[in-house]
């Protein structure tokens, strides 16, 4: 039974030889395995042939994993050109709509990182107004919502553009919800980044009052964060007057005296 036993694990180690040898590499499941790794995006990687794969009838695992190497083609700075980032949000924004919420999510996990890597995205995007299609996603569970608030949490840090009023307004809407959870709590950080940033857009849609709302249920760090940015508000001329119920609280600490 010995000499059997090492005689078929002699076997199966010279059938994973043969595996791993060069007459094995043209698999799908080993060139699958391959495209999925960072050194081919960093040696073969081919904008061009990516699109053209999007644009086919891929299936939908396939399509994630394309997805998922324009992300890392992204972020080793194969795609810097304006151009590149043009062609691509124009391709994926078909698959905005799709069925699937897997590749909804993994789109706009793309769009996230251009938003981060590359400058001037933000731009191409409202070319585009991938806003549209983007707003229902804050309605959705899971991981497309997810994903579209960390789109959020990186446009709210950019001061070049401001970030359109629908995209804002379903930020609100998930910080508004009566369940605190995770997601919520997440939303309301988004909010103070873009009180700091984008006040105006944030007040048009009601979205200052959701300070003072969060400063009653939220942790002692997140309360600590919100009255920082409403304090940061009122010293500032510009952004005091989107804190009328504040200011008029507060008007005896804050008048100036003569």
């Amino acid at each position: 039974k010995g000499k059997m036993r090492k005689k078929k694990v002699s076997e199966e180690q010279s059938q994973d030889d043969s595996l791993l040898s060069s007459s094995a590499t043209d698999t799908p499941r080993r060139k699958k395995r391959r495209r999925r790794s960072s050194q081919f995006v960093k040696n073969e990687f081919s904008l061009s042939t990516s699109i053209r794969l999007l644009k086919s009838s891929l299936k939908g695992k396939e399509k994630i994993l394309e997805l998922r190497i324009l992300v890392e083609a992204i972020k080793c700075d194969k795609i810097s050109e304006l151009s590149h980032v043009d062609a691509i949000i124009k391709c994926l924004r078909p698959y905005l709509i799709h069925k699937s919420t897997y590749i909804r999510a993994a789109t706009v996990r793309v769009y996230r990182y251009l938003l981060q890597y590359i400058p001037m995205t933000a731009m191409i995007l409202q070319k585009y107004r991938v806003e549209l299609f983007m707003q229902r996603m804050f309605d959705m569970a899971g991981n497309e919502k997810f994903q579209v608030l960390h789109f959020m949490q990186v446009l709210a840090k950019q001061t070049d553009t401001s970030p359109p009023s629908c995209l804002v307004q379903g930020v609100v809407n998930v910080a508004i919800d009566k369940s605190i959870t995770s997601v919520k709590i997440f939303a309301l950080q988004i909010i103070c980044q873009l009180a700091v940033n984008h006040t105006k857009v944030l007040a048009e849609v009601n979205g200052i009052d959701i300070l003072y709302q969060g400063a009653l249920w939220a942790d002692e760090d997140l309360r600590s964060s919100i009255c920082t940015v409403i304090s940061y508000l009122a010293n500032r001329a510009e952004s005091r007057r989107y804190l009328l119920p504040f200011t008029f609280l507060m008007s005896p600490f804050v008048q100036d005296q003569n």
